[in-house]
């Protein structure tokens, strides 16, 4: 999976609303001499305890609300990471009956793409709303939780019809 390789935009994650988004922001321990930009999905290393940019092995943390470089001395650099909250992406093919579905990480890509079609790359949370097509609102999973089954919607809510 290619990295970002300049800053961009955080990815509609409300930042300027943090405390509406339902999320935290967490200042996380980086991997030795690793780049992370501002914008991209990270992952968590349980065997360290650091995050670098998301591969395809990794856990889920969170977004980076911040570029920052770490230095060669292992735990010594921090970095701002927005988790367990809601933010609005590009999500591919994504249709109104794909609320509730469990969103991946894109392997091969270098703007953290997003798909819900993949059983087997890194889960980054579950579709919470549709926007339009291709577009949607995310709830981040927890870091460390498992996200379920991909192949069905599954909402924590019964529709009703008035």
């Amino acid at each position: 999976m290619a990295q970002l390789a300049a800053n961009r935009p955080v990815p509609n994650t409300l930042a300027q609303r943090l405390d509406l988004a339902g999320g935290v922001v967490l200042d996380m321990v980086m991997t030795a001499s690793t780049t992370i930009y501002e914008g991209a999905l990270v992952g968590y290393v349980p065997g360290t305890g650091t995050i670098h940019p998301l591969v395809n092995a990794d856990c889920f943390a969170g977004i980076a609300l911040e570029g920052k470089v770490s230095n060669a001395t292992a735990g010594s650099t921090k970095c701002n990471v927005y988790a367990c909250g809601y933010f609005q992406h590009a999500i591919t093919s994504l249709a109104v009956t794909d609320v509730g579905k469990v969103c991946f990480c894109v392997s091969g890509t270098s703007d953290s793409s997003i798909d819900v079609a993949s059983t087997t790359l890194p889960a980054i949370g579950r579709v919470a709303s549709f926007v339009s097509t291709g577009i949607g609102i995310i709830h981040m999973k927890d870091c460390g939780q498992r996200a379920g089954s991909s192949d069905a919607a599954t909402l924590r809510y019964v529709a009703v019809e008035n």
